[in-house]
C-alpha cells in the first residue's frame, strides 16, 4: 500500500462514447480517459489502463488523476478516498486485478438544462443555445445523434460487475440505464449488483427504469443541487426548483437505499453554499432512518472555478468567510487561500445573462457585493 493507492485504478473503468466506433476509456469519471477504438475498450488490456495500475503500484501519482489529487489538497477527501472506504473489505489484496468490478458509464451528452458550470459537451441544450448565440464556436464535439450509434454496451463484459454507477448528460432522460440494467437482469445478476446515478431532479426516470432499480442490492441517487429558489434556477437554468424539490421527494419514497446531495462548489455558489447544506438538512430530515441521507462537494473547474478570483476578491471573500464555523466554512477559507485568477469568470456570467434575460448580480447579490468591495465589479 502506498499513499497513492487507488482501488478503481485496479476495480473499475469509465466509458464515454465519441462516435460510432470510438469511445473516451479511463478508471473512473474523475480521471483524464484516452480515446480509442471500441476494440480498445477492454478492462484487462487497454494500454491507458494497465499504465495507470503498473504506476500506481509503483506509488506514483498520475498525471490523470489529478483531479483527486487537487480535491485531497483542499478537502482531504476525493472519489479516491471514499472509493478506499467502500473496497476496504479487499484492501488485502490491493493491487490484484479479478475483471471489472465498477462500471462508470456516462450517457450520451441528451439533457434538458444548461448549467452554468457546464458546457456542450455533456449537454444537448447547451449545445441548442452554442448553435443560437455563437454558431462559429459551437463545434460539435460529441453529439448524441454521433454516440447513439455506438454498439459498445454489447461488447463489454459484465459479468464479474458489482456496481454500476451513471452520469451524463442527464441518465433519466437517456436510454442505457434501461439497457444495462436489463441485461444484467436477464443474466440474473442485477440483485447482487449496486447501482448509483446522478440526476438532476427535473425529470422522473421511467417507469420501466424504476422497476429494473427495485431489482437492484441497492441504489443511491445523488441530486445536483448548488443552491435554492431562485439560485438554483439560475445555476441550472432553465430548470425549476418547486419541480425538482417535488420529484426529490418522489424517489425518497421509492425506497432507495441513499440519497445524496451532491454540490458543485464554485465562485459562484460560495455565500449559498451553508445555507443550501442547511435547508437539504431540513428538508430530507423525515427520511433519516429509513435511508442514508448524505452530501458531498466537488470543486468546480474552470472560469466558474473558486481558483478563478483575483487577489483583491480573494482578500475580500476572506474577510466574508473570516467566521465561517463547520466543514464547508473551513473548506472555503482553504480554497481561497490559494486562488490566483483574474476574474474572468464576471465576463462569462456577463455573457450568459446577456444570451437568458437574466441578472447573476440580482440574483447573486451577496457575490456582487464582494465584488464592488474589492473594486472589480463591472
Amino acid at each position: 500500500m502506498n499513499d497513492h493507492y487507488c482501488p478503481l485504478i485496479f476495480k473499475g473503468m469509465y466509458v464515454e462514447r465519441h462516435s460510432a466506433d470510438t469511445s473516451l476509456v479511463a478508471p473512473c469519471c474523475a480521471a483524464t480517459g484516452q480515446v480509442v477504438n471500441n476494440s480498445q475498450v477492454n478492462f484487462d488490456t487497454n494500454t491507458l489502463l494497465l499504465k495507470l495500475r503498473a504506476e500506481n503500484q509503483a506509488g506514483i501519482a498520475s498525471k490523470e488523476c489529478s483531479t483527486c489529487w487537487d480535491q485531497e489538497k483542499y478537502t482531504g477527501r476525493s472519489l479516491r478516498t471514499s472509493s478506499i472506504e467502500y473496497y476496504h473489505d479487499s484492501l488485502h489484496t490491493p493491487y490484484q486485478v479479478s475483471g471489472l468490478q465498477q462500471l462508470d458509464w456516462n450517457v450520451e451528452p441528451i439533457c434538458n438544462a444548461k448549467c452554468i458550470i457546464c458546457s456542450s459537451y455533456h449537454s444537448s441544450a447547451w449545445a441548442a443555445e452554442d448553435q443560437k448565440f455563437d454558431p462559429d464556436y459551437a463545434l460539435p464535439i460529441r453529439t448524441a445523434s454521433q454516440t447513439r450509434s455506438n454498439s459498445i454496451i454489447d461488447a463489454i463484459d459484465f459479468s464479474t460487475l458489482k456496481r454500476v454507477y451513471f452520469n451524463g448528460g442527464e441518465p433519466v432522460l437517456s436510454q442505457d440505464p434501461e439497457l444495462i440494467l436489463q441485461r444484467l437482469a436477464d443474466s440474473g445478476s442485477l440483485e447482487t449488483t449496486q447501482i448509483a446515478f446522478n440526476m438532476n431532479g427535473s425529470c422522473m426516470p421511467s417507469d420501466q427504469m424504476i422497476a429494473l432499480l427495485k431489482q437492484a442490492a441497492r441504489v443511491d441517487v445523488f441530486f445536483s443541487i448548488d443552491g435554492t429558489e431562485q439560485q438554483f434556477e439560475y445555476i441550472r437554468y432553465p430548470l425549476k426548483w418547486n419541480t425538482v424539490k417535488d420529484n426529490i421527494d418522489k424517489i425518497m419514497q421509492l425506497g432507495v437505499n441513499e440519497v445524496c446531495m451532491a454540490t458543485s462548489l464554485g465562485i459562484h455558489n460560495l455565500h449559498i453554499a451553508q445555507r443550501t447544506q442547511d435547508w437539504w438538512h431540513n428538508f430530507t430530515k423525515n427520511y433519516r432512518g429509513q435511508i442514508i441521507i448524505n452530501n458531498t462537494y466537488q470543486l468546480v473547474g474552470g472560469l466558474l472555478s473558486i481558483n478563478s478570483a483575483s487577489d483583491a476578491l480573494k482578500h475580500q471573500l476572506l474577510k466574508d468567510f473570516e467566521n465561517a464555523a463547520g466543514p464547508v466554512g473551513e473548506l472555503i477559507i482553504n480554497c481561497l487561500s490559494a486562488c490566483t485568477g483574474n476574474d474572468q469568470w464576471i465576463d462569462r456570467l456577463h455573457q450568459l445573462d446577456d444570451r437568458r434575460g437574466l441578472n447573476w448580480q440580482q440574483t447573486l447579490p451577496e457575490l456582487y457585493r464582494a465584488t464592488q468591495l474589492a473594486g472589480v465589479a463591472k
